[in-house]
C-alpha cells in the first residue's frame, strides 16, 4: 500500500523535496554505543524524554513494555522497551487535500518522526544503551498503534487510527527499541472511545461505506495484535485508491456521489472533513 503512494504524481516538486529530506535523515549514521553505561532510576529515564518535547523534536512521548502480540506474523522484537514518539501534522496544510501540498504534509511528519527517533536512539547509545530507531511508514517487525495506546496516546477511533486528547488524529508515530530501564507510562482514560462510538461523522462521510458503526467480532475476537479491532471493509475502501486515475462515481447510502459527499462532509464538519475530536 505504501509503495502505491510513490506512483501518484511521482515528480511533484513538493513531494520530491520532502522525500529527499526524509531520506537524508534516514541515511544519517547513529553514534556508536559508548563504553561506560549510565545508570538512573527508571522514572528518571522516562522523565528525561520530556526534553525532546521541549526541544521541539516531537509533541508527545511515552514508554511501553514490548509485547510479542504486537509483532507481525513471523517477526519478533528482542528489546524489552518501546519508546513512542508523536509528531503533529500542520493542520492547515493537511486540510488542503486532495491538493499536492497536503500530500507533502503527509510526508513531512515522517521525516520529523525519523529525526526524533534517531535523536532519542543516538542519546541512548551515547549513554551506552543499545537503541534502534523505528520509523514509518514501513516499520518492519511490529505495528506502532498498540504500544502507543498502551502508553497513553489516546483511544482507537472508529476510523482505525488513534484519536489523542491533545493531538487529535493528525499526527504520526515513530519509536525507539531499547533495553534501557525506562519506567512505562500508563494507559490513560480519555473518554474519546465513548464519544467516538456515538459519533457518525467519519462513518457517514466515507464514500464507499467502509467504516462499520460498531466494533465487530472478527475471527471470534475484538482484540488483534494487542488492541481492540475496528474493522474497515477493505474491499470497499480499496476503490478509493483508484482516485489517482481520475475522480470516479461511488454510490453512497443516501444516494449522493463522491464529489457531492466530500463537499457535504467539509461543510458540516468545521469546513475540513474531520470529526471534532480530530481537529
Amino acid at each position: 500500500m505504501q509503495r502505491w503512494f510513490y506512483t501518484v504524481q511521482p515528480n511533484a516538486p513538493a513531494l520530491l523535496a520532502e522525500r529527499a529530506a526524509r531520506q537524508a535523515i534516514l541515511e544519517t549514521p547513529l553514534p556508536e554505543v559508548a563504553a561506560e553505561q549510565v545508570s538512573r532510576a527508571l522514572a528518571d529515564w522516562t522523565e528525561l524524554l520530556d526534553g525532546f518535547i521541549e526541544a521541539g523534536l516531537c509533541e508527545k512521548t511515552g514508554v511501553a513494555v514490548m509485547q510479542a502480540e504486537w509483532c507481525y506474523e513471523g517477526r519478533s522484537v528482542p528489546q524489552s522497551r518501546v519508546i513512542m514518539l508523536g509528531m503533529q501534522h500542520d493542520y492547515a496544510r493537511l486540510s488542503q487535500a486532495p491538493e499536492v501540498e497536503a500530500g507533502a504534509e503527509v510526508i513531512r511528519p515522517y521525516g520529523r518522526a525519523a529525526h526524533a527517533a534517531k535523536q532519542v536512539a543516538g542519546w541512548l547509545r551515547q549513554e551506552s544503551w543499545a537503541a534502534e530507531p523505528v520509523t514509518g511508514p514501513m516499520t518492519g517487525d511490529f505495528t506502532l498503534i498498540p504500544p502507543a495506546l498502551a502508553c497513553g496516546f489516546g483511544d482507537l477511533g472508529k476510523h482505525g487510527s488513534i484519536i489523542d486528547r491533545d493531538l487529535g488524529a493528525n499526527f504520526r508515530l515513530s519509536a525507539v527499541l531499547t533495553d534501557a530501564p525506562f519506567a512505562p507510562t500508563s494507559t490513560r482514560e480519555h473518554g474519546i472511545d465513548a464519544f467516538c462510538a456515538s459519533c457518525r461523522i467519519c462513518e457517514d462521510a466515507c464514500p464507499p461505506e467502509a467504516i462499520y458503526p460498531e466494533k465487530q467480532q472478527v475471527r471470534g475476537a475484538q482484540v488483534v495484535r494487542g488492541f481492540r479491532l475496528v474493522p474497515i471493509v477493505l474491499q470497499r475502501a480499496s476503490r478509493l485508491w483508484d482516485l489517482h486515475r481520475g475522480l470516479f462515481v461511488v454510490s453512497t447510502r443516501n444516494g449522493t456521489k463522491l464529489g457531492d459527499q466530500v463537499g457535504t462532509m467539509r461543510s458540516r464538519t468545521k469546513g475540513n472533513g474531520t470529526c471534532p475530536m480530530m481537529s
